[in-house]
């Protein structure tokens, strides 16, 4: 380096100056410029080159607290690192699940209470009584309310002591878009079934799981297949006249039996029947007299009981009637 042509030049520039304080001045600027790149060495992190001892002792320790059973492959210096940042998990489940429950439904069942109860998929109610004639049929419609979508089929039964019980239909395949399914109980009562309520179970299983099952019962009345009546409430006669009080026999739909007719008079009154016997006539009323000779009852009510009967069933009816002297 020309020392010699330096001095010179900054004779020119800087003139009236001595040689060491051009010296001078130039080693201070070296000095400054130098300071940045001084700090920036000094404050530098150290880099994982620089303590490999200390990074593979971290490995280590991070091995013996995750619990492993047997040390695994060696492990680079950079690899420790991520591992001290975040350990590797445990190998058992987190989740409480066990392992099993994804197994064979037959053997491990799902218990999960997060799942829907099997009972809870549907439900079924019925209209509460139906009323039937020995000899005839009659229908309740029935309602499957859908409380949880299921793919299963729903299926359906009844049965009632004595007689026939049949669903219609009696599978039922529940749909995405509907939130209850339709079905009609049908019983038939033979012809000699007893006069009485009886109780028909209805039965609908299946859904999701193929298990629930709900029930619903449903009070089925037997009618005899005919009623008598008498009028009754304020009828009156005077003393001395000849008085006729009007009874019927309704026959229902199923009637077939003649009727047999018959008056109880505890009282010993004067009073009889116009007619013993009708023919049955299905859905048709017929009507009778109860006659009375009130010259020789006093003023008074009186009661009488009207029977009729076939060989199968039995019906009853009061008659009363009041007798007032004459004005």
């Amino acid at each position: 380096m020309d020392f010699g042509g330096l001095t010179k030049q900054l004779r020119v520039l800087l003139p009236g100056r001595t040689v060491a304080g051009y010296w001078g001045g130039f080693l201070a600027l070296a000095v400054l410029a130098a300071i940045p790149f001084v700090f920036l060495a000094l404050t530098a992190p150290s880099t994982e080159v620089d303590h490999p001892a200390s990074l593979a002792g971290t490995s280590r320790a991070i091995g013996e607290e995750a619990g492993d059973p047997a040390p695994g492959p060696s492990l680079s210096a950079s690899t420790g690192a991520g591992l001290a940042e975040s350990p590797r998990p445990s190998a058992r489940p987190t989740t409480g699940v066990p392992q099993s429950k994804f197994a064979s439904p037959a053997s491990h069942p799902i218990t999960d209470e997060s799942l829907p109860s099997p009972g809870n998929d549907f439900d079924v109610k019925c209209w509460p009584a139906a009323t039937v004639v020995p000899g005839r049929s009659a229908s309740v419609e029935c309602n499957v309310l859908l409380s949880n979508y299921s793919s299963g089929e729903i299926s359906l039964a009844c049965r009632v002591d004595g007689m026939e019980c049949t669903m219609t239909p009696n599978r039922l395949r529940p749909l995405p878009h509907l939130s209850s399914l339709n079905a009609r109980m049908t019983v038939a009562a033979p012809s000699y079934a007893p006069v009485g309520t009886w109780v028909a179970s209805v039965t609908a299983t299946g859904g999701e799981t193929g298990a629930a099952l709900k029930q619903a019962a449903v009070n089925v009345n037997v009618p005899p297949p005919f009623s008598v009546s008498c009028e009754s409430v304020g009828t009156s006669f005077v003393q001395g006249e000849k008085a006729n009080m009007k009874c019927w026999v309704t026959f229902l739909d199923a009637s077939s039996d003649v009727v047999s007719l018959s008056i109880r008079n505890a009282q010993g009154l004067p009073a009889g029947l116009d007619t013993s016997r009708l023919e049955a006539r299905p859905n048709e009323t017929q009507a009778f007299n109860i006659e009375v000779d009130t010259d020789k009852l006093q003023s008074r009510t009186y009661v009488l009981q009207v029977y009729a009967s076939s060989n199968r069933y039995h019906q009853e009816a009061p008659a009363s009637f009041q007798v007032v002297p004459p004005s």
